[in-house]
């Protein structure tokens, strides 16, 4: 393993989220400022989702052929350039097709991912890529702040956009001239293609808040084959099959035993997803403050979410005698709903600000316990499968919530948003509610 490379893609996956942390937080606000509705900026936020979804397995496959390092280079170089365009665009059809640019050739986390495949042993990848995660989820905490400094100058967002250009240029310095010559040292160890299963319990630990976070599905392509053009195709139809299964695998889940872990996944994604997504634009419309404050405050939630995935482990000993993670649930969902609530009825900043502590801290406990619920469940040789498909019932959320809040702000203004994100995260304590009741009862019959 060569330490030096490991050590260098973290500094890519930090700089990556730093940049576009730069500038995500301050988007919703810039396409309001140039006369987008929130139904638009709704649609926007599902058709990156969507393309995401459709595109990283085809990505994937493409750069199992022609190679991790140039694929990552290629998609650091077109970023750079759609960001710049996004900067400089003033009118919403502009800023529609460097969008789903973005959302074709976003793909440099999970790239980095792949490449740490590639030097890394499987033994060692776990601990590998949770700290890839770690370095990445630092970049997000930094990068608002930042961002919302350099939005209060006259045309912020473009120069924000042209500082995220800077970055992507400077990590494809480092990807061209320090790691090319990586080669596929650890592909033939069986189990490194099947990291991406095992990264999924350390991804749900983290809160990455945007959609940067899309799995390879590790296609393994026959280096035989003299015919790349039949193999693309091949491929491409392949990655295709696997985005359908994303969706079939809902279909084939066995709902008896996991319904319910899978209803409370969807109802976290979908409340979560509401929340950020509009954020921003409330806190401009209901408070009026400047992007420097919002930077501030979507730094704090990224903080407090990191800090709480540290300290998960001490929190569970209050729950010793919690074997099936229910009442950490319940507790998580009860605190979540509280804090919704809270900030939607808040007087002023200050409390939004201290009301989004416990809403940080319950979010993310609730992503592991949610986990973890799953793996009790699921024999060993399933839970790739089963992980795989809690994944997807959360991009199905983060898919259709920014469309339902986009046309809720539209219709209801600030109130619709706070009747979805509590209604789903209060459906969730009663369902939760329910399972606790029903263990015991089962209990006591045993």
């Amino acid at each position: 393993m060569s330490i030096s490379k490991v050590r260098l893609l973290y500094a890519v996956s930090f700089l990556d989220l730093f940049a576009c942390s730069l500038a995500i937080p301050l988007l919703s606000s810039h396409l309001r400022s140039l006369g987008a509705s929130h139904f638009t900026i709704g649609v926007l936020s599902s058709m990156y989702a969507g393309l995401q979804l459709l595109s990283g397995p085809i990505i994937g496959s493409w750069s199992d052929i022609r190679g991790h390092c140039f694929v990552l280079q290629l998609s650091l170089i077109a970023c750079s350039f759609l960001y710049f365009i996004l900067g400089a665009a003033t009118a919403i059809p502009i800023i529609i097709l460097p969008r789903i640019g973005l959302g074709v050739m976003k793909h440099t986390q999970a790239l980095c991912r792949t490449l740490l495949t590639d030097v890394v042993p499987s033994k060692d990848q776990l601990a590998v890529q949770g700290r890839l995660v770690s370095f990445g989820a630092v970049g997000f905490i930094v990068g608002p702040a930042i961002g919302g400094h350099m939005a209060e100058l006259d045309g912020g967002f473009y120069y924000v956009c042209v500082a995220v250009m800077i970055f992507f240029w400077i990590n494809y310095g480092i990807v061209y001239f320090f790691l090319s010559d990586i080669r596929n040292e650890h592909r033939g160890d069986k189990k490194s293609d099947t990291y991406s299963h095992n990264e999924g319990n350390v991804l749900e630990e983290y809160d990455y808040q945007i959609s940067v976070k899309s799995e390879f599905p590790g296609i393994k392509v026959n280096n035989n084959v003299k015919d790349n053009a039949a193999v693309i195709n091949s491929s491409t139809r392949n990655a295709l099959s696997e985005v359908l299964q994303a969706v079939t695998n809902l279909s084939r889940i066995n709902w008896p035993v996991y319904w319910d872990v899978f209803a409370l996944k969807f109802l976290l994604g979908f409340s979560q997803a509401i929340h950020y997504q509009n954020f921003t634009l409330i806190l401009k419309d209901m408070y009026d403050i400047t992007p420097k404050w919002i930077g501030y405050t979507i730094s704090l939630q990224g903080f407090v979410g990191a800090m709480t995935g540290f300290i998960a482990e001490w929190i569970s000993k209050f729950y010793k005698n919690d074997e099936n993670n229910f009442h950490r649930t319940l507790h998580g969902f009860i605190v979540l709903s509280i804090s919704f609530m809270c900030i939607s009825f808040a007087p002023s900043l200050m409390f939004v600000v201290i009301y989004l502590i416990p809403l940080s801290a319950s979010a993310s406990l609730l992503r592991i316990t949610t986990s973890e619920i799953i793996m009790q469940r699921t024999p060993p040789n399933q839970r790739g499968s089963l992980i795989g498909s809690g994944q997807s019932m959360s991009s199905v959320a983060r898919m259709l919530a920014p469309l339902c809040s986009g046309i809720a702000y539209d219709m209801f203004s600030f109130h619709g948003l706070s009747i979805l994100k509590i209604s789903s995260a209060f459906l969730a304590t009663f369902l939760t509610a329910f399972l606790v009741s029903s263990s015991k009862i089962i209990k006591k019959r045993d």
